[in-house]
């Protein structure tokens, strides 16, 4: 049986994001617990490297709570400069671990090298750091690494730069 975790998330400063949390001991369900007015702007952002940062969820009004499901190894908070602040963030979940992988970008046009995520569960997340405007990234997934179709394609006008795709398990 997974015990519950609960860390809190650092706010930082309007304009400047907080430090990352390390998340990877949480499983896929999480709950934000989010104190403050109710007007606030808040971007939640993961991480799978603490340099590359994509934003999960975009917060405009105070919920008590919101349910996020993802993958990540690290999750910070990041406050527009002159937006109103939320007074607290924390993080709720599982124990049920995560477990990551690089996958390979061809440097240019091409194909990178096919990477086995089967092991990682029925559920991923992806994010593609790195971008320079105008480029496109296609994700592609298979069965039997012959076959291909891509659940998703990052470029142009994809402001998180972040997917999460779930397959069935059996």
């Amino acid at each position: 049986m997974s015990k519950n975790l609960f860390a809190n998330l650092d706010l930082g400063t309007p304009g400047t994001p907080g430090t990352s949390t390390d998340t990877s001991s949480f499983g896929r369900r999480k709950s934000l617990i989010i104190a403050g007015p109710s007007n606030l702007n808040v971007d939640i952002q993961f991480s799978h490297d603490d340099t590359n940062w994509s934003t999960l969820r975009s917060i405009k009004s105070k919920p008590d709570k919101q349910r996020l499901d993802n993958v990540a190894k690290f999750m910070r908070v990041s406050i527009p400069a002159g937006a109103p602040a939320p007074t607290n963030i924390d993080i709720a979940g599982t124990e049920d671990g995560t477990a990551l992988a690089t996958l390979t970008v061809p440097s240019g046009i091409g194909v990178g090298a096919s990477v086995a995520v089967s092991d990682l569960g029925s559920f991923n997340t992806f994010a593609a750091g790195g971008l320079a405007s105008g480029d496109e990234l296609v994700l592609e997934s298979s069965e039997d690494n012959v076959s291909f179709a891509h659940p998703k394609t990052f470029g142009i006008g994809d402001p998180s730069r972040s997917c999460e795709v779930s397959r069935n398990s059996g």
